[in-house]
Parts: C-alpha cells; sequence; structure tokens
C-alpha cells in the first residue's frame, strides 16, 4: 500500500474495504506517513497517529532489502531511459511492491505508479478515490 492510503483512511475513507485483504506497507511508507504526522499540530494529528499503530498491527511491514534495492535500480535506470524520473519515496515503494511481486494500492493519480516496469496497481486503488 502506498502512503496515499493511509492518507485516505485518515481524511474518513472507509477502512472496510481493506479488510478482506493481506495488506503489506513497505518502511517509506510509514516514514512518509509519520513524517507528514510529525509536522501537523498534535490535536490534528491524534487520528493519524491512532491509524499508523493499528495498521502496523494489522499489516506485514516490508523493509527495503537487497532484493528491492536491485529492483530500485533497474527502475530509476529504466524511468531515466525514456525521461520519466519519479520521487524517490514513489520509487522506494514501486520498488519493493514489484520485487515482492505485490499489487500497490494507490490513490496518488500523480504517481503514475501503474506507468512504472513492473508496477502493478491493484484494482481497489481506484475504489479509494
Amino acid at each position: 500500500m502506498d502512503t496515499s492510503v493511509l492518507i485516505s483512511i485518515e481524511r474518513g475513507a472507509h477502512l472496510s474495504l481493506l479488510q478482506e485483504y493481506d495488506l503489506v506497507i513497505p518502511t517509506p511508507v510509514l516514514a512518509e506517513f509519520e513524517y507528514g504526522l510529525r509536522r501537523m499540530p498534535a490535536a490534528s494529528a491524534r487520528r493519524g497517529w491512532k491509524i499508523l499503530e493499528g495498521m502496523t498491527r494489522w499489516a506485514e511491514i516490508a523493509s527495503f532489502d537487497s532484493k528491492a534495492a536491485s529492483k530500485y535500480a533497474e527502475l530509476k535506470n529504466a524511468l531515466a531511459k525514456v525521461g520519466k524520473p519519479r520521487s524517490e519515496i514513489d520509487l522506494l515503494i514501486a520498488s519493493i511492491a514489484s520485487s515482492l511481486r505485490l499489487q500497490l494500492i494507490s490513490t496518488d493519480r500523480k504517481a503514475e505508479f501503474e506507468s512504472i516496469p513492473g508496477v502493478k496497481l491493484h484494482p481497489l486503488s481506484h475504489k479509494l478515490h
């Protein structure tokens, strides 16, 4: 799952849509979401902290390991060749999902995950918008 999904949940998207899936959260997603929470006033961030705590207990956490690092280099090279660079965090997330052969759930259309070689978006991505 991409950070955009945690943000959607924090903003009121229905968590029930995700309950039937075995979810995997890449560690860069945890970092990006927590960074956002740390930038918010404490009172505004309370719901987000609860969501983060609950999701880390419920979902599997996927680290950026050597297999993901190799996939990262492959994807970054392929995207550079076609002049389509991505943000580093999005590329880290995509490389973890691709290295594990998982479909990525994302509501972030600007990231264009679906156009990254080897990255497949889960159909649920379109239902969470």
